[in-house]
């Protein structure tokens, strides 16, 4: 009893969901391979979310945010994400008749943006210089 409480307290992978991933990328996973991923997964994940939580208690917050899990990655080891490090959640917008969440779908003209602002001259690297007595002659 005591043990199900424990593990009922994390977020597991299902193995149906490892097998689909291995389907996709074109391996065949039987289904005691994917319960130990599952198992490893699970268990990194909890790994991780428990130092990106000490990351925000440390730093005096209540809110764990994206930089804690980038930090908890480069602790363990691991390349950190990277583009999503905005401080404000996503706003997800309600469609009423399906009864689904979407973020906002902005359309942006590519050339418009690379055109608004103006292009920095890129300085070119100086050739090394040589302190010192030469002995050449002119």
């Amino acid at each position: 009893m005591e043990g199900e409480k424990q593990e009922g307290r994390y977020a597991r992978l299902s193995t149906d969901s490892v097998t689909l991933c291995a389907e996709n990328l074109g391996v065949q996973a039987s289904q005691e391979v994917a319960s130990s991923v599952v198992e490893d997964v699970s268990f990194r994940i909890r790994q991780l979310t428990d130092t990106a939580s000490q990351f925000m208690r440390h730093a005096k917050r209540r809110k764990l945010t994206v930089e804690d899990f980038d930090k908890a990655l480069k602790w363990s080891s691991v390349e950190p994400l990277y583009g999503h490090s905005t401080g404000e959640p996503p706003g997800f917008h309600a469609i009423h008749e399906s009864g689904l969440f979407s973020l906002p779908n902005h359309e942006v003209r590519v050339a418009d943006v690379a055109l608004a602002s103006p292009l920095e001259a890129y300085p070119l690297p100086q050739p090394p210089r040589v302190k010192g007595r030469t002995d050449e002659k002119y």
